[in-house]
């Protein structure tokens, strides 16, 4: 018998291109007498990148674009706090049960992942009466091991979770529509963001604060989150970072992971020789997107590697900017406009490099 899985990713166009690596990834470990509906929640995707994505489809694989705007009339969008490389789209993970309120059950990605196993095994599993199942939070984990007193205070005082241990990771999430929809899922949410206001991890602490006690939790091959150790090779690190349950499933996962979720600052593709990352290109080879990856790496570090050059210079590019202020004061004619020129593109480039530095 044919089945139908749902698979549900957001995006803006940034992440367009990395969205395009874990759409192939989930493709190519699609079973074929399976047909699976992928829904793009899109956050602003160019018509050129949509089409990129689309053409990877198959003939039981269907990609479609969701616009969510319709489904956040009249909320106040300030409300979403962002920081970090979050941005808005994440919170579209919200609006899921109303946006698809006719199926029984979705299966939700980030598009920092890739898939290695058919999704169809995860969405069929046997959620036991929960509206949500996840992989418990590595990162978290490990906080809560070290004792980060601060941390700690703002799992159970803030986000009001009884059990901080049980805090998921929300990149991996089946979704029971129906109990969802019954629990008033996306209304507590915001109620409990315009309570919060400035969530530490944005959406996925609002998911933790309301859904606490209602996740049936799944093991970390299917969420396996590259980023929450140093360095995922080194045994006795890890074994002195976790909890002794939840170092032998991750050691476990890592052996066999069925998702790799590059979660974090470091992503593939600005790291391309850190361990685990060598399969998430060996995908973006597959889709349209690979020569434009490489090309914005590059140019991404040229930049940096200019901006480097005018911060050592800085004091240089000071001196040359009142020089030729002087000059502009003192002279006439076209050697003056001369001057004022290049006064104003040494102003331009002292007003960059203060930028660069103030992280903007």
């Amino acid at each position: 018998m044919t089945v139908t899985i749902p698979v549900i990713l957001s995006s803006d166009d940034i992440y367009a291109p990395y969205l395009g690596v874990t759409v192939k990834s989930v493709i190519e470990n699609a079973a074929p007498d399976n047909k699976y509906e992928i829904f793009i929640l899109d956050g602003g995707i160019s018509v050129l990148n949509q089409k990129q994505i689309q053409s990877l489809s198959e003939p039981n694989v269907q990609i479609r674009f969701i616009r969510p705007e319709t489904y956040m009339q009249g909320i106040d969008l300030s409300v979403f706090y962002v920081r970090s490389h979050f941005s808005l789209p994440t919170y579209y993970r919200l609006f899921i049960p109303e946006i698809f309120r006719e199926y029984d059950r979705v299966l939700y990605l980030d598009c920092d992942m890739i898939v290695l196993d058919d999704v169809a095994k995860l969405f069929g599993l046997d959620m036991q009466g929960k509206m949500l199942a996840a992989v418990k939070d590595v990162g978290i984990q490990k906080k809560l091991l070290f004792n980060d007193k601060n941390f700690i205070h703002y799992l159970k005082d803030v986000l009001k979770l009884s059990a901080p241990s049980d805090y998921l990771q929300a990149g991996v999430l089946v979704l029971d529509i129906k109990r969802l929809r019954q629990f008033d899922f996306m209304n507590k949410c915001l109620e409990t963001l315009k309570e919060i206001k400035t969530p530490l991890y944005v959406d996925q602490d609002i998911i933790n604060s309301v859904s606490e006690g209602n996740v049936h939790f799944i093991g970390q091959e299917w969420n396996f989150q590259r980023q929450a150790v140093a360095d995922v090779f080194n045994e006795k690190e890890i074994s002195q970072s976790l909890p002794p349950d939840i170092f032998e499933e991750f050691t476990g996962a890592l052996a066999h992971p069925k998702i790799i979720h590059y979660a974090g600052e470091e992503k593939p593709w600005k790291y391309p020789r850190h361990p685990l990352f060598e399969q998430w290109w060996h995908y973006a080879r597959m889709t349209p997107f690979y020569e434009g990856i490489i090309y914005d790496n590059i140019m991404k570090n040229f930049v940096a590697a200019e901006k480097l050059r005018e911060i050592f210079n800085y004091k240089k590019l000071s001196l040359k900017y009142l020089y030729f202020n002087f000059l502009g004061f003192f002279t006439f004619g076209k050697k003056r406009k001369k001057y004022k020129q290049k006064r104003k593109e040494l102003k331009a480039r002292l007003k960059q490099v203060r930028a660069f530095l103030r992280g903007k």
